[in-house]
């Protein structure tokens, strides 16, 4: 009387984990939305970046401080076995210049699509409105209870999908952690609190509100603790926005940032020069300082005229802020602007070949769920993938010898 799988989460994570099951079984996925896969159909801008192009081990720095501990998983089920895997269920995919990954239709729905589709070909019922609020360990970890939406299921396979805490109103809002931390024996020292992660950041300040839109193709942002210790840098492109900054190395960087940290953007990151020899380029220049800054160093003139205005024209403060320009950080955005989640549950408490949790045999944990955050460009649904194949290579080989779909599967009311 009991699922052989349930999986609880119906997005990315939890749908590649049912299509990845090696045979077809009895199979349930408790989504807690009127709907599956409603953060996949908005990422990517719709268009839904899978992952990214490139050799396999370019990906791990770009897991921050996880890379090196999921290294395994992402290597046996890397970019290569994903394309695959949408190939073979007919949706071929492109690489795009920058590296990214998507369908050639350039449509998420038409992944969401084949997944849903996929999951049912394996076995796997989808039930919407079930939000998990209870998970019972029965048998010393051999059979699992899942309350959810008012009735119980069991399961002899249980599988936490249910992504992290960024943009809510999809479904994804972090409250499996809880769930976790009060029913799982030990789990809750295992827990990372969730913080938002690919964030836009506000600063004290903000000088840039009239040149929204204005971009730069590279810079080098740096990340200094209240007390000035240092605490990462990172570069790439930045976007200025109305009233915050974003981009790539703003998103990327935003993970280090709280309120009261310091935010220093150099954009001149690869042109080798002192704050001195650029003073004396603006000062030999019989132009205007702001035309001279764009033309040589290729920065946007509306950019580099407002330095100049601020300044007032003194090239000794324009230099500095070419190099430095320096802001203490106000805010990161929360969770609804967040495009990831950084927390969860650490990888410790899990088998990163199997992301088994270690002390509850039968209990898999996926996704943006784990303590796990990777750059833009396709790298959080890339480990969404291969953890979830993972996961489900490990249920299919629990019951080597005896058919899945022996067990029946029901509900208790």
């Amino acid at each position: 009387m009991v699922y052989d799988v349930i999986i609880a989460g119906g997005g990315a994570a939890g749908l590649y984990c049912a299509c990845g099951m090696d045979r077809k079984v009895n199979g349930l996925i408790l989504e807690g939305s009127s709907s599956p896969g409603q953060k996949l159909l908005i990422s990517g801008g719709g268009m839904c970046n899978l992952s990214h192009g490139g050799s396999v081990k370019d990906f791990i720095p770009c897991y921050f401080e996880a890379g090196p501990k999921i290294r395994s998983c992402l290597y046996k089920y890397g970019n290569l076995k994903l394309m695959e895997f949408f190939r073979d269920r007919g949706l071929p995919l492109y690489t795009r210049d920058d590296g990214k990954i998507f369908p050639e239709s350039e449509r998420a729905k038409d992944v969401l699509d084949a997944l849903v589709r996929g999951a049912g070909e394996k076995g796997f019922e989808i039930m919407t409105g079930h939000k998990v609020d209870r998970i019972t360990p029965l048998d010393k970890c051999s059979l699992w209870e899942v309350t959810a939406g008012g009735r119980t299921f069991r399961c002899r396979n249980l599988v936490i999908a249910c992504g992290g805490s960024s943009f809510p109103k999809t479904g994804s809002d972090g409250s499996v952690l809880g769930v976790l931390s009060r029913d799982i024996p030990g789990l809750s020292e295992n827990i990372v609190k969730p913080q938002p992660a690919l964030a836009p950041v506000y600063v004290e300040g903000y000088p840039y509100g009239g040149l929204r839109g204005v971009s730069f193709s590279r810079v080098s942002a740096e990340a200094f603790a209240p007390d000035g210790k240092p605490l990462a840098k990172i570069a790439g492109p930045l976007l200025l926005a109305e009233k915050f900054f974003s981009g790539p190395v703003i998103l990327h960087i935003s993970r280090y940032l709280k309120p009261g940290c310091k935010l220093s953007i150099n954009y001149l990151p690869d042109a080798k020069i002192t704050a001195k020899e650029i003073n004396g380029l603006l000062s030999e220049s019989r132009k205007s300082p702001a035309n001279t800054a764009a033309e040589i160093f290729g920065l946007p003139k509306s950019f580099t005229q407002l330095l100049e205005d601020e300044s007032c024209g003194k090239l000794s403060a324009i230099s500095r802020r070419l190099m430095a320009d320096t802001f203490t950080v106000l805010k990161v955005a929360g969770f609804d602007a967040a495009m990831a989640t950084r927390g969860g549950v650490s990888l410790d408490a899990v088998s990163t070949k199997t992301f088994e949790v270690k002390s509850c045999p039968g209990l898999f944990i996926i996704g943006e769920t784990l303590d796990v955050d990777g750059m833009t460009g396709g790298y959080n649904l890339q480990f969404a993938f291969s953890s979830a194949m993972a996961a489900a290579a490990r249920i299919g080989g629990t019951c080597p010898t005896l058919p899945f779909t022996s067990l029946s599967a029901t509900s208790l009311e």
